[in-house]
């Protein structure tokens, strides 16, 4: 299953790219709205998952044209904050699987990303 992870901190987009390909993920993983919208625009993913510290325009543009390139594409956010905790990111966002805390496992992440893409 093809995944595009879009993270500013690049060690923790590396950690979770290591972890998804030790699940037999193919893997794609950048730190800029640009470089995701270059690759978007070369290849459809199964899952993408999209931190929300990008700036707003940019998580609302990415997941739109993730989800152009693929109806079923499985978004999922992260976060380090609670902000979203109410739910609200599921309205704003078309596609939104689950909103999750940067602070997570990776193993759970890896688990989110199989379920919601496997489902589809």
């Amino acid at each position: 299953m093809d995944v595009l992870i879009v993270e500013p901190n690049a060690d923790l987009a590396a950690l979770w790219q290591r972890h998804l390909e030790r699940e037999g993920c193919r893997v794609e993983a950048v730190t800029a709205y640009q470089d995701a919208m270059n690759i978007l625009r070369m290849r459809a993913f199964k899952a993408v998952i999209i931190d929300l510290k990008l700036p707003e325009v940019a998580v609302f543009s990415l997941s739109d044209f993730a989800i152009y390139r693929n109806s079923d594409v499985s978004i999922i956010t992260v976060s380090p904050d609670r902000f979203f905790s109410d739910g609200a990111i599921f309205d704003m966002i078309p596609n939104v699987r689950s909103h999750l805390q940067t602070t997570l496992d990776p193993a759970d992440l890896a688990a989110v990303v199989g379920h919601y893409s496997r489902a589809r």
